[in-house]
């Protein structure tokens, strides 16, 4: 199984239009590829199988808090993501995917330095 088949389709969807978006922006030249590590995979799996709170994606990824916090910070800084707020004390969030339209694109990321 090549790596390519570890990622979900739409997750896929979602890389291919952030490749499109980073070529636009005319920071690079050339052909560009985004390809998500494990820990991403494994988020994006989690929320759409419908673990969206915080605590919920943790204990099916076990990944640290901290670490898990970035991830989603990155990936919602990068258009894959988006979170809403369901509790105001104390704040606490859950998070979605971000629907990719019948065109294939999705939000407007951000680019994000490696």
């Amino acid at each position: 199984m090549s790596d390519d088949e570890l990622i979900p389709e739409r997750l896929q969807r979602i890389l291919e239009r952030i490749e499109c978006l980073i070529v636009q922006s005319g920071r690079v030249n050339s052909r560009v590829t985004v390809r998500p590590d494990v820990s991403t995979i494994r988020i994006f799996v989690a929320i759409e199988n419908g673990a969206n709170r915080f605590e919920d994606i943790q204990k099916q990824i076990g990944l640290s808090r901290n670490i898990l916090t970035d991830q989603l910070s990155t990936m919602i800084d990068l258009g894959i993501l988006k979170k809403k707020q369901y509790s105001e004390q104390p704040k606490r969030f859950e998070y979605f995917i971000v629907p990719v339209e019948e065109d294939g694109t999705s939000g407007q990321p951000a680019l994000v330095p490696a």
